[in-house]
């Protein structure tokens, strides 16, 4: 069984949103923390009262640091769904998809499987290394094929949204994934003509 794209797309646009949610509520604890210590150490505040803060204000401060730290990682892992702003603070490359496969050659072809989806479910991506050492990802027949100076560039943009390499499992990814590498066989694609192309070089 294959799967597609968009549930990933949908995966990253929750862990997205939980990660502002996250930053916004770690900040805030983080902020109450700070007052309530502030408060605490003030000389007209009432020692009950003062007490209590000195206890609750450096918790609250700690847990929205942890709620930033956690925030930032989310934000991070999120990344992946969004490969059009990767590198968008520079200008965008000009290499048109004519221009990039023009006179090459396919030298290697690796095959990616999303590793939370196993093993119910083998959604599939493409790495190609061409004979001038530039290289290729996708992630399903029709959807856009990102264009990188390298393989190890093109391997990036799979690897950091949770994709393996099947061509590394051994025994223990096999244990761990619950699928066996000799009873996996990758799909047969073939690129059909109009299929998008993105030129990004590096990741």
């Amino acid at each position: 069984m294959e799967g597609n794209g968009p549930a990933r797309t949908v995966r990253r646009w929750v862990i997205l949103a939980g990660a502002v949610a996250t930053l916004l509520v770690g900040t805030a604890a983080f902020f109450i923390g700070a007052i309530a210590t502030l408060f605490a150490l003030s000389p007209g505040t009432d020692m009950g009262d003062a007490h209590v803060l000195i206890r609750t204000g450096p918790l609250y401060a700690l847990g929205g640091v942890i709620g930033l730290l956690l925030g930032r990682w989310l934000l991070r892992a999120s990344r992946p769904a969004f490969p059009h702003t990767v590198n968008s603070s520079v200008e965008e490359p000009s290499t048109s998809k004519a221009q990039f496969y023009d006179g090459k050659a396919v030298q290697k072809v690796l095959w990616f499987l999303h590793h939370p989806d196993l093993p119910q479910v083998l959604n599939w991506a493409r790495l190609r290394v061409f004979d001038d050492g530039t290289a290729d990802s996708t992630f399903c027949v029709d959807g856009v094929a990102y264009g990188f100076e390298n393989e190890d560039y093109a391997g990036y943009i799979l690897t950091e949204d949770e994709y393996v390499c099947l061509s590394t499992f051994d025994d223990e990814d096999e244990k761990e994934t619950g699928i066996r590498r000799a009873d996996v066989h990758p799909p047969d694609w073939v690129d059909p003509p109009e299929k998008p192309f993105k030129y990004l070089g590096t990741y």
